[in-house]
């Protein structure tokens, strides 16, 4: 069924910025919509106005409605199959990575496990697992962060190719009306907000073209707020917006997210930030004056062919698609109010009929209040923050409504919006017995759940939350064993807190707060493995109907180049077969080779993705150690998400890729499988330090990591096997099947201690006496103990299955195609060895001192 997302909403918040309109008469000189004009007479001989550089898009499109449609796919729904459960010691499980004890009794007791590691990216793990033959696990945390670098893509292109020449342009133009009706209005109470005015969108000129001079007459107002801005230092008053009651919080002008991704970005923010913050409220006069001045200035004034309000509704609407509407007043809305108050056309003097103004006034306080921050009262910004659910939610949770709770938790989102074991661990940590937490969190699970689907897809950002809603749901007694404890909840509420984190990043602006291959024939491959998709095939259909609904949205309105089209395209392929395997997972049907091969290459097709949203303008930041602007992309970002006055904001962190390993069922038989999951951090900090992703990331680099949720540990094992030990075995097999191929030892020389090199050189020394070569073939290895006697001294034992054929010559004689390859002269069948390693760490490495194999070999028959 398709859905038309509603552009209103009640009970959501979204962060945008400015709020500022003034009423003027239509310049004397049209500029050209397609370039900024390069001279401009002062109005009136007072002031001096210099050019900007900055013109509207030619693609720009003066519509307005929807952007979009949200299509979600069918999902089938699961089959009751018999479940499988691993044995207390997992012998029924084939076990492919070196496990702790500990990790091994957690996977025993309900299917899986998560440890910490040091990735900085989801396809470094399954690419890892590719090239080790290990099964992987394919994760909805992996695939909902490839949605975020998809999202923040388009968002950032969206803003540095379209709306920051849009809004500078825009900005430059309403500068120009308010001098002109300041120049009118000079000698009545009206000059002063006149010239407030002119002075808010000559700051914003200003920060979107800091080359740009502001007109001296201007710079009395205009200055402070550009030092305080600069300063970013925390609460203090505002030159033009003098009647806030608590002043402006400057803190919030550091550019942070993708915004420190190029200097455009990097101003765009400020500028906008600047436009979502600074309020003309009701409840002021002079700030109420200013709110009407401003309206008639963009009602008035024309850039090139367009409206200043059409230009104005292109820059805004784009951003309710993605985030969503103003919890404020908007330019549009008091337009209408005017035009009913004053009548159509009325010229800035109309506004000295102080009776009509206070009618102006209470109706625009009485149209609708604010939603999140509701103290502030009703009034205009140029481009209000938005109401998302996050913020109203958060909002309703502290004080005043939660007595003597300062900040909230991102749990509160998730239990209002139905997570029961997010509201269990509120309860255990102490927040729900506060005074009026109940209260407020019942009224806020009755709210959201009589939202309706066309409600939680209105635009990209509640449709984002809507997403994850399935992963929050109690998963029946018809799916796999690993999904059936309170640890899998937990594991899945975990990625939902971690990509509503990246969804806050993403917005923070808007929402109210292996071995080199050789030339000769190859020996022969371990046996492929064959690995599962995370089975959460709703999540799946709703990424698949964001994708289309942004890429269709952003289609409409020509904000969609070649390369966003091509990228949204293949992340539309690979979400659908996500969902056809996840289906088939759940119903008994085996999926196709070609999609076990899907899985196996799942690194390199995130990777692919990964890597086309992670473009240039990231060089931004400077260059790097190696002398290199380039900047490899991490899971890693940070994002501030709630304020307290009193001197520190709520961070929302996502760190390093952590490993989780799965007993999964494939075919019958429950295999060990690994994959990526997020790790999650919730954190005070200073309000004065704001975290930017490069803070956040040098903060991960040196361990500087405050502590993980005290309720993870249902499923974190913090104490791992070291990942060299697995490793330097399977790379020693693979360098020892080379080594027996090419009969060459120096193959396996980094890894064999002096007793176990010298054996392998004679075995091999015996293959080239006979003028032979050995093809050996891994079918399998099972991790079955490890002993560490201490830092640099460990025992591994194994169970491996192998095959053996051998070839007379020599494989450097051989053409580089398998069909040169000569019939063997004796084959050995497979079979089953128990191998124990002595192994011993000499500096970085682990060296292998000794390998004792116990195997029940079958003899070499003749072919």
């Amino acid at each position: 069924m398709r859905r038309r997302a509603p552009l209103y909403l009640l009970g959501v918040v979204l962060l945008a910025a400015c709020q500022m309109q003034s009423a003027a008469t239509p310049p004397t000189a049209t500029p050209s919509a397609s370039a900024a004009p390069t001279t401009l007479a002062a109005p009136a001989g007072r002031l001096s106005i210099a050019p900007v550089d900055a013109a509207i898009p030619a693609s720009f499109k003066a519509t307005s409605g929807h952007f979009a449609l949200f299509q979600v796919a069918a999902v089938a729904k699961a089959a009751a199959l018999p479940a499988l459960s691993p044995a207390p010691d997992l012998s029924n499980v084939a076990v492919t990575a070196l496990l702790t004890p500990e990790q091994r009794s957690m996977v025993a007791l309900q299917g899986f496990t998560i440890s910490p590691a040091d990735t900085k990216e989801f396809y470094e793990v399954y690419e890892r697992a590719r090239y080790s033959y290990a099964p992987a696990f394919v994760t909805s945390d992996s695939i909902l962060h490839v949605y975020h670098l998809m999202f923040d893509k388009m968002l950032r292109t969206t803003e540095s190719q379209y709306l920051a020449d849009m809004l500078t342009r825009l900005d430059w133009e309403l500068m120009r009306a308010s001098t002109q009706q300041y120049e009118q209005l000079r000698g009545t109470p009206l000059e002063q907000p006149a010239r407030r005015n002119a002075a808010y969108f000559a700051v914003a000129v200003h920060l979107l073209q800091p080359e740009w001079s502001i007109p001296e007459a201007l710079r009395d107002l205009a200055q402070p707020d550009l030092d305080q801005i600069a300063a970013h230092s925390g609460f203090a008053p505002s030159a033009i917006f003098p009647d806030l009651p608590n002043g402006e919080d400057w803190s919030q002008y550091v550019p942070r997210g993708h915004y420190t991704a190029s200097e455009k970005l990097a101003r765009y923010f400020t500028a906008m930030m600047w436009h979502g913050r600074m309020a003309m409220s009701t409840s002021s006069d002079t700030a109420s004056q200013q709110a009407a001045l401003l309206a008639m200035a963009m009602r008035d004034t024309t850039i090139g062919s367009y409206q200043a309000a059409d230009v104005w509704s292109g820059i805004y609407e784009p951003t309710v698609f993605f985030v969503g509407k103003s919890d404020d007043l908007t330019p549009p809305e008091y337009i209408d109010l005017l035009e009913k108050t004053f009548g159509a056309g009325a010229a800035p003097s109309a506004l000295l009929d102080t009776a009509k103004l206070a009618q102006l006034r209470d109706q625009a306080a009485a149209l609708h209040p604010p939603q999140v921050n509701t103290s502030q009262g009703a009034g205009l910004r140029f481009m209000g923050q938005r109401l998302v659910p996050d913020a109203y939610v958060f909002d309703q949770l502290i004080a005043p409504h939660v007595e003597g709770r300062s900040l909230p938790k991102a749990l509160d989102l998730f239990a209002a919006i139905g997570s029961e074991r997010a509201s269990q661990h509120l309860a255990s940590a102490g927040d729900s017995a506060m005074p009026g937490y109940q209260d407020q969190i019942a009224k806020l699970q009755s709210t959201f759940q009589g939202y309706n689907q066309d409600t939680w897809t209105q635009n990209l950002y509640w449709s984002w939350i809507y997403s994850l809603r399935p992963m929050l749901e109690k998963p029946g007694d018809e799916m796999p064993f690993f999904m059936r404890s309170q640890a899998w909840q937990d594991k899945q509420l975990n990625a939902a807190i971690a990509s509503w984190s990246q969804l806050k990043r993403d917005t923070i602006l808007y929402s109210k707060q292996a071995y080199a291959e050789g030339a000769w024939l190859p020996p022969p491959s371990p046996d492929l493995p064959k690995g599962y998709v995370e089975p959460v095939p709703e999540l799946y259909a709703r990424i698949g109907a964001m994708t289309t609904m942004l890429k269709e949205g952003l289609d409409s309105r020509g904000l969609l180049d070649d390369d966003g089209r091509t990228l949204l395209e293949n992340m539309q392929r690979v979400v659908a077969t996500l969902k056809s395997i996840a289906e088939k997972e759940l119903t008994g049907v085996t999926p196709t080779e070609d999609e076990y091969q899907f899985i196996r290459r799942y690194g390199v097709e995130i990777e692919a993705l990964t890597l086309s949203a992670h473009d240039d303008e990231n060089a931004y930041v400077g260059p790097q150690e190696n002398g290199s602007s380039e900047i490899p992309p991490e899971v890693a970002t940070v994002a501030d998400v709630a304020t307290n006055p009193g001197g520190s904001v709520l961070e929302e962190g996502v760190g390093r890729v952590f490993n989780i390993y799965v007993a999964v069922p494939v075919e019958g038989k429950l295999v060990l499988a690994q994959g990526g999951v997020f790790s999650h951090y919730e954190f005070e900090q200073p309000l004065g330090e704001r975290l930017t992703d490069e803070a956040w990331k040098k903060r991960l680099e040196a361990g500087d990591v405050p502590p993980l949720a005290d309720w993870t540990a249902s499923f974190l094992v913090a104490q791992t096997a070291d990942q060299q030990l697995s490793d330097t075995i399977l790379n020693f097999n693979t360098a020892l099947v080379n080594a027996f191929w090419n009969t060459n030892a120096s193959q396996v020389e980094s890894y064999l201690g002096p007793d176990e090199l010298a054996d392998t050189k004679a075995f091999i020394q015996g293959l080239v006496d006979d003028k032979t070569f050995l093809g050996m073939k891994r079918h399998s290895i099972d991790f079955r103990s490890f002993d560490m006697q201490d830092a640099s001294h460990a025992t591994v034992a194994t169970r491996e299955r192998w095959s053996e054929k051998l070839y007379p010559g020599s494989v450097s004689d051989l053409p580089p195609d398998e069909g040169s390859l000569p019939k063997p002269i004796g084959v050995r069948d497979a079979y089953d060895s128990d191998v124990t390693y002595t192994m011993e760490k000499q500096g970085d490495s682990w060296i292998i001192t000794k390998i004792v194999t116990k195997a029940d070999l079958p003899p070499l028959q003749k072919p």
